[in-house]
């Protein structure tokens, strides 16, 4: 009898906290939320997600309060998140590599990027550009191709890092293409634009806002966009796949909470962000920073990560890409 009472209060004091929690939630948000960046002050996620931020805060009422903790590949920022209460006032912006690279290259991660997480909203996608240095006699993808494939290795490609969305971008490419570029590291796309631009590599895949500058000033050119689509940014560089090939690799950007996050909570960040992602000035900023705009439900965005989660172990295995 005495075991059976203590279960009974164990089950009684359960459903007390779950009711105290949905009351929570019901009034969901009465502080400030926390917004992780899992990246360095004044990147591209960091802008992007202050931007959001302060949008999000005005159609929540309650300040969006940035906090930015990059490391290890955005996994610090993650984890982080990960292991925040879930109770929707902690949020993680993260890009792709965040949730299907890191998996892929990182072989004890601290949070599941399907487990651990609950999606709020998919805020964009962006594709990366093929950049050639002048001085290579290409000026499309059909022309590139027949420029590389004879020669095997002796074409360079610069990329942000082992284990970047740019150096997973070259070697799919080496695959759908069937030609053999040899990868060249760099510590940020900084260094590896230099590069590009004195010759000492060939060829670079960077984000398009980053390249715009220096193809129109005339010091690289644009050989092909990485998605299946052209970009508005560059509407007269043909994509990879519009030339024939089976290519497509993007990066996207999206808002998730700690998995368990309550539904009234996640509801009302769902809705919410739903309304910052509709305003035109905000698609337009969107736009202006080499994104579009991209909503999906819940469950397509748990597709699009295991899918890519998939595609990328492989190249990983095939192409021993391994983080610096």
């Amino acid at each position: 009898m005495i075991r059976k009472a203590l279960w009974i209060g164990m089950f009684a004091a359960l459903l007390g906290v779950q009711a105290i929690s949905r009351s929570l939630a019901q009034g969901f948000p009465s502080k400030p939320v926390r917004l992780v960046v899992p990246f360095a002050v004044g990147g591209t996620t960091d802008v992007l997600g202050r931007l959001l931020a302060q949008q999000l805060g005005n159609a929540l009422g309650q300040p969006v309060i940035v906090e930015n903790k990059p490391g290890a590949g955005s996994a610090l920022g993650a984890e982080m998140v990960a292991k925040s209460p879930a109770d929707g006032y902690t949020v993680l912006v993260g890009s792709a590599s965040t949730f299907t690279i890191n998996p892929a290259i990182y072989p004890k991660l601290s949070y599941d990027p399907l487990k651990s997480f609950v999606p709020v909203a998919m805020v964009g996608t962006a594709p990366l550009v093929l950049l050639a240095h002048p001085s290579v006699p290409a000026s499309n993808f059909k022309e590139l191709v027949a420029l590389v494939s004879p020669k095997p290795g002796a074409f360079t490609y610069g990329s942000f890092g082992n284990g970047s969305t740019a150096h997973f971008a070259g070697e799919l490419l080496n695959s759908a293409a069937r030609i053999q570029m040899t990868h060249v590291p760099y510590k940020g796309a900084a260094p590896a634009m230099n590069d590009l631009v004195g010759g000492q590599i060939n060829l670079m895949f960077d984000t398009i806002t980053t390249a715009l500058p220096q193809v129109k000033a005339g010091r690289v050119k644009a050989i092909a966009v990485t998605t299946r689509t052209r970009s508005k940014l560059m509407p007269d560089v043909g994509s990879i796949a519009e030339a024939g090939f089976p290519y497509h690799v993007e990066t996207w950007t999206a808002i998730v909470a700690p998995a368990g996050t309550p539904e009234p909570a996640l509801k009302r960040l769902r809705v919410d962000m739903a309304k910052v992602l509709a305003d035109k000035d905000i698609r337009q900023r969107l736009v202006a920073m080499g994104f579009e705009p991209f909503e999906v439900a819940p469950e397509e965005y748990m597709r699009i990560v295991r899918q890519e989660i998939d595609l990328f172990i492989r190249i990983a295995r095939d192409s021993n890409i391994r983080p610096d």
